[in-house]
């Protein structure tokens, strides 16, 4: 089970995280477990709306897993899951893709940021 940085994250995304961003999260958590044996640290999901930047955080939309202190295996696995459910997804004709970039690379903060875009205005 996934590790929240913050606990009062967690009770946030359960009433408030998209369904789709719960999936993905989900499917990286058990991909973690079985191949490593190790539990994801979330360190950010739902954040207030910054009007001078475009977020899907404030909607639910995303989520920020801790990347310094795992296996760069791990990272490859997460990035292979993902580009398999958007292409099933895109098989199934379902609406959104989700998108990742690591960011803060070497750095104390240093993390995945993963998102679902639904293509609606943000």
């Amino acid at each position: 089970m996934a590790v929240w940085k913050h606990e009062k994250d967690q009770t946030v995304w359960a009433s408030l995280g998209h369904q789709n961003m719960k999936y993905i999260l989900g499917l990286l958590d058990i991909m973690s477990l079985l191949f490593f044996g190790l539990e994801i640290t979330i360190t950010s999901a739902i954040r207030e709306k910054n009007p001078e930047k475009k977020s899907f955080h404030p909607l639910g939309q995303a989520i920020d897993l801790r990347t310094k202190t795992i296996p760069v295996r791990m990272i490859w696995v997460w990035e292979m899951t993902i580009k398999m459910v958007n292409g099933i997804w895109h098989v199934m004709r379902k609406p959104g893709r989700f998108d990742y970039v690591r960011e803060c690379v070497g750095e104390e903060n240093e993390h995945m940021h993963i998102e679902y875009d639904t293509g609606d205005p943000v």
